[in-house]
């Protein structure tokens, strides 16, 4: 489960439902909110307000992320296959924001830098 406190929300994965629920913690409405595959398994997942949400999908070594303000979804690769990867958490450090997953099977750790819209044009104008 994860909780935006701001917001009074609080979302839980619901592996076998291929789904992620949310909950109005103040009026206890809960809304269902479709992974983009049905054959998805959610997790964990975690958010920060005026952010999109991120989760894992622990049997397809995957993240994905929802952008609850228009309801779209990305989908990010691991690099490694088998990790049962079955918590997140957001680190921010001097003002960057990083994903962070334990790989089980491995012993390792995954960070996934998030990179914004002018960090991500930038980039495209120096590959040019």
């Amino acid at each position: 489960m994860g909780t935006d406190k701001n917001a009074d929300l609080l979302w839980v994965g619901n592996s076998f439902g291929s789904s992620w629920a949310k909950i109005n913690t103040k009026t206890l409405e809960a809304t269902i909110v479709p992974l983009p595959d049905p054959a998805m398994q959610a997790y964990h997942n975690r958010g920060r307000q005026q952010a999109p949400r991120v989760g894992n999908l622990w049997t397809a070594d995957r993240i994905v992320r929802l952008d609850p303000g228009n309801n779209t979804w990305a989908i990010f690769d691991l690099p490694v296959r088998g990790t049962e990867i079955r918590h997140i958490a957001l680190s921010e450090r001097d003002g960057k924001l990083s994903v962070v997953v334990p790989v089980y099977r491995t012993s390792q750790m995954g960070v996934m830098s998030v990179r914004s819209e002018a960090e991500l044009a930038a980039l495209r104008a120096k590959a040019q």
